[in-house]
């Protein structure tokens, strides 16, 4: 079995790396998609959800992974009415 050189490793770490910034590029869209879409800004949006506006900012810039959780809120957000208006309402 082959020793893998340093270069084969980096470009095998790149590769992942671009895969997930992919990823989460994906995820990245629909949380600023659903924010837009609702007319929020980032701090009303972050304030409302309970979360640090520069922590929504990373999800939205694909500069870090949206947690499991996290992406729930968002989507709970934008397809359930009754809660999207609870939580605007402050009521959450």
């Amino acid at each position: 079995m082959k020793k893998k050189t340093a270069t084969a490793k980096a470009a095998t770490a790149k590769a992942a790396t671009a895969e997930n910034s992919d990823k989460w590029g994906e995820t990245a869209r629909y949380v600023r998609d659903v924010r837009e879409s609702h007319l929020l800004t980032q701090a009303r949006f972050a304030e409302m959800l309970g979360i640090a506006a520069s922590t929504l900012y990373k999800y939205e810039s694909g500069k870090h992974p949206i947690p499991y959780p996290a992406y729930l809120l968002f989507v709970a957000f934008d397809e359930c009415s009754e809660f999207r208006q609870a939580v605007i309402d402050g009521e959450i």
